[in-house]
């Protein structure tokens, strides 16, 4: 099976847990759930492993 390819700036969920890709690895990524625009330290990001990236999936958006 071929592994996803994810880019910064995505929007996702994942295990419930709805954020924005900050990282990207060749063996994990991460997801900012919680973002603090005056102090990127007190970001609240998940990392999630590459043998658990089958479970992430896209947040459609409403253009609307």
């Amino acid at each position: 099976m071929a592994t996803p390819v994810f880019a910064t700036g995505t929007r996702v969920e994942w295990r419930g847990h709805v954020g924005e890709i900050r990282f990207v690895d060749d063996i994990y990524l991460t997801i900012c759930v919680s973002i603090n625009p005056d102090d990127r330290v007190r970001d609240v990001c998940l990392v999630v492993q590459k043998w658990d990236w089958d479970s992430i999936k896209l947040v459609k958006e409403s253009t609307k």
